[in-house]
């Protein structure tokens, strides 16, 4: 399950940019093989005068937060290509409205994950294909 955290000035994104933004994220990671339901993208409003860089006041900044644990990156160049993947995604939305951002990725072990109380099956196997096909989890 990718989970993507975006935390963000209040009103910043319509609610068509961030469907938009979710839907060109989801497709980055059906592109691997993972169900789009594995993907979960929250837009977290933090009010103004609330958010702090370097100790002070960060109205124009977004901080995105990137939990992996459906699957992890099995080389520097699959990084590479996540990680273009993303700011194409992200940098002309936030470009465009003269926003600041950051982002990091951190990747958990998948053991230590559940969907509605099943095991994942294994990354590309036939039980996860049939996950992606129905968009939904099923016991196996």
């Amino acid at each position: 399950m990718p989970l993507l955290r975006f935390y963000l000035p209040p009103n910043l994104l319509s609610v068509e940019e961030k469907r938009a933004l979710s839907q060109k994220l989801t497709e980055i990671y059906k592109l691997q093989g993972l169900p789009a339901f594995y993907v979960n993208v929250f837009f977290i409003e933090i009010p103004n005068g609330s958010q702090y860089v370097g100790g002070e006041v960060a109205d124009d900044f977004v901080r995105i937060c990137i939990e992996h644990i459906a699957i992890g990156f099995p080389s520097d160049a699959s990084k590479t290509l996540y990680m273009q993947n993303l700011d194409n995604a992200i940098c002309p939305l936030f470009e465009s409205k003269g926003y600041r951002w950051e982002y990091h990725i951190s990747e958990t072990p998948r053991d230590l994950w559940k969907v509605q109380s099943i095991v994942p099956p294994s990354h590309l196997s036939t039980t996860e294909r049939k996950w992606a096909r129905e968009n939904r989890a099923s016991q196996y």
